[in-house]
């Protein structure tokens, strides 16, 4: 990994951005403006990183606007072993959806869980079969709802549970504002799904769950005190045997050949300088090696560039839904090498379950637990280099590289291991919800490696006349509010 504090000024300057709007949001004495002020900010914080790993500021803010909405019909009664799982949207890709359907699925049978979905997206099918197998329902509200009407539907639904259970957006403040009330008294359970990034709601968090053991970043970057590892529920049972030849013919991939996979949302491959994942697969590449990449789509330049300057043996094949091919491609593969600068938790570990022999480069973020103490876990590059050859060209190596890795996997994210600790979770987490008053002073305001990785890795338009021809066609012509600030986000970059 290449020194990143040459990039530390790039961070400085969004902070001090940062920092001007939260000034703005304090001396407008207009709502309606620090509503849209804190929207922003919210927004710019998470997509190009600041130093900020939350904002007392923008949760106080929020908590006080929640106070001004009045509920008529909060429900206090409650059916026992009732667990409310809340999204700000699902997806068909990625590991965020898959977390929620594996914790339903693998959830007891006394136990309901119900979704709700607050920013509505295409129907979940998978989502919505294990939510009916656990007597509880997929529940979709109205698309652009405003923020308080969404927030005060979401308070009434939720009293109906024993117990409310957020895997929201980082930049999502619907739960801040639905539970930022005294009246509201069912415990609240926060999934830290993004602890890399900017986020807010640990105001509102009677329990915050990690998903890497004494998460630093939890620790000392957020000042969180009630926090609980969880992990990332596994999705590990008995495989059926696949015949590898018949699934490469169906995927027109090369039959004979060693084939790499990797996967990722394409913004976890986005180079930071020499830091990318060509450099470090082009030298496990030659006529007889192939890596097939999940995500990153030859629509966008700099993989096209890759592609080439592989001899087409680096393909990058764009987004597959898990459920929509995503798994052949996997079981048809040699090894799995994890995506890079950014590394993806629930893709490698997919992998591993799967019975493909997994490589992980160190990385600002680090590693989750499962595989920091196995040899699928490369300090360098040279490492992985090494340890990739041996793989594919050694069944015996590659065999107990598996064997080990599956090995911790299963003792930290089996089905069992995975039920245990929920089980242990239900004991300690409190009885009635409370609020956390919070110091904006107190915030941590560090720029280190993992802000610049964070940067870096994030979701932008790198075309700065499009985004201004965008922003005044949606602020002064279309007036809408939701469009204007996304190319006014991307407008700030420059």
């Amino acid at each position: 990994m290449q020194n990143y504090k040459k990039y530390y000024p790039i961070i400085e300057k969004y902070r001090s951005y940062f920092e001007q709007t939260i000034e703005k949001i304090k001396n407008s004495n207009n709502l309606d403006e620090k509503l849209l002020l804190a929207e922003f900010a919210l927004k710019y914080a998470v997509k190009y990183s600041t130093g900020y790993f939350t904002s007392s500021f923008l949760e106080n803010f929020y908590l006080d606007y929640a106070k001004s909405i009045k509920s008529e019909k909060l429900n206090k009664e409650y059916k026992k072993n009732t667990f409310l799982h809340v999204l700000t949207t699902g997806y068909k890709a990625g590991g965020h959806t898959r977390v929620v359907e594996r914790w339903i699925k693998y959830a007891p049978e006394n136990q309901s869980h119900s979704v709700v979905v607050l920013n509505p997206c295409e129907n979940l099918p998978k989502l919505e079969e294990n939510t009916k197998e656990k007597n509880g329902e997929c529940i979709y509200f109205e698309r652009d709802m405003a923020l308080k009407d969404c927030a005060l539907k979401l308070r009434e639904l939720a009293c109906e549970y024993e117990y409310i259970i957020l895997h929201t957006h980082m930049e999502d403040p619907t739960a801040v504002v639905a539970f930022g009330v005294e009246e509201f008294k069912r415990p609240v359970i926060f999934y830290n799904h993004a602890s890399h990034l900017f986020w807010i709601g640990k105001s509102i968090s009677d329990i915050t769950l990690d998903i890497i053991k004494d998460d630093e970043i939890t620790k000392i970057n957020r000042n969180i005190k009630n926090a609980f590892f969880i992990g990332i529920p596994a999705s590990i049972s008995k495989k059926e045997a696949v015949n590898k030849q018949e699934l490469r013919k169906k995927l027109s991939i090369p039959v004979d050949k060693k084939i790499i996979v990797s996967s990722g949302n394409f913004h976890k491959f986005n180079p930071i300088g020499d830091d990318n994942f060509y450099n470090i697969i082009s030298d496990i590449l030659d006529e007889n090696t192939y890596c097939y990449l999940i995500g990153p789509s030859k629509k966008h330049k700099i993989w096209k560039n890759y592609w080439k300057k592989s001899k087409k043996h680096l393909i990058p094949l764009g987004i597959i839904g898990f459920y929509d091919g995503y798994l052949d491609y996997i079981r048809s593969a040699d090894l799995s090498i994890d995506s890079y600068p950014l590394p993806s938790a629930t893709a490698l570990m997919d992998n591993i379950s799967y019975n493909i022999p997994s490589l992980s480069l160190k990385n600002a973020l680090g590693i989750l637990d499962y595989l920091k103490n196995t040899e699928g876990f490369c300090k360098t590059k040279e490492e992985l280099t090494l340890k990739a050859k041996n793989i594919l060209n050694d069944k015996n190596y590659a065999k107990q590289i598996l064997k080990e890795e599956q090995k911790s996997l299963f003792e930290i994210q089996s089905v069992e291991a995975w039920n245990k600790r929920i089980k242990e979770l239900l004991k300690i987490v409190p009885k009635e919800h409370k609020i956390n008053e919070l110091s904006y002073e107190k915030d941590c305001r560090e720029i280190n490696d993992l802000s610049v990785l964070n940067y870096f890795c994030g979701k932008k338009n790198n075309n700065f006349i499009f985004s201004f021809i965008k922003y005044y066609l949606y602020k002064y012509i279309k007036k809408n509010r939701k469009k204007e600030i996304k190319y006014l986000l991307e407008i700030k970059r420059f």
